[in-house]
């Protein structure tokens, strides 16, 4: 499937990308207002199946509250693969988060005692690159990733994301993620395992 072209301003994901989707390829979409492209969330229900195969690029994000996002559940009942991701060339013009992997989610006090779950899913080879623009928040970039299943093959490559706040500089929050950076990337402070 090939989503291309297209102008989309909500007050949820633009695109939501869910269980059992493969090979989607996304370019030339302009997002905002709204949540941005989010994988997920994932891991919810039994019998869920891999996610495998996105590209995401030339594309640009204009005052969502999230840019990139894999969202998996804290206290998942799956344990699936999200493997082999492309994110290529995307502009983010004052996006609260830009680029996000939150494997510690659980709304609505689901969870009885936030913090002692661990996903079980799978998050493999995944591509930042070339990811530039503003952020409303000074954690720009932010992966919680399992401490059960680590994060594995994230690669970020030419990232360049500036804090629009006056507040302090753009940062980068790096919990369980395993890969390599490569090139100059702003924040420079993800530290991988």
């Amino acid at each position: 499937m090939h989503v291309t072209n297209v102008t989309i301003g909500t007050g949820d994901d633009c695109i939501a990308i869910l269980d059992g989707t493969s090979n989607l390829v996304i370019s030339d979409v302009r997002c905002g207002p709204g949540h941005g492209i989010s994988v997920g969330s994932l891991g919810k229900h039994s019998g869920e199946k891999n996610v495998e195969g996105l590209t995401v690029k030339n594309s640009v994000f204009n005052g969502s509250t999230i840019g990139l996002r894999i969202k998996t559940w804290a206290k998942s009942n799956s344990t699936i693969n999200v493997s082999n991701f492309l994110y290529d060339n995307i502009q983010m013009i004052n996006v609260g988060n830009p680029i996000v992997i939150d494997q510690q989610y659980c709304p609505d006090g689901l969870c009885d005692s936030p913090g002692i779950y661990a996903s079980h899913i799978q998050i493999k080879d995944v591509t930042y690159h070339k990811i530039w623009g503003t952020s409303t928040k000074r954690e720009a970039l932010k992966m919680q990733c399992s401490k059960l299943v680590p994060c594995q093959g994230i690669v970020l490559s030419d990232i360049n994301l500036s804090y629009t706040g006056r507040d302090g500089l753009v940062t980068a929050l790096c919990e369980n993620v395993g890969g390599s950076v490569v090139g100059k990337n702003v924040p420079d402070n993800c530290r991988m395992l």
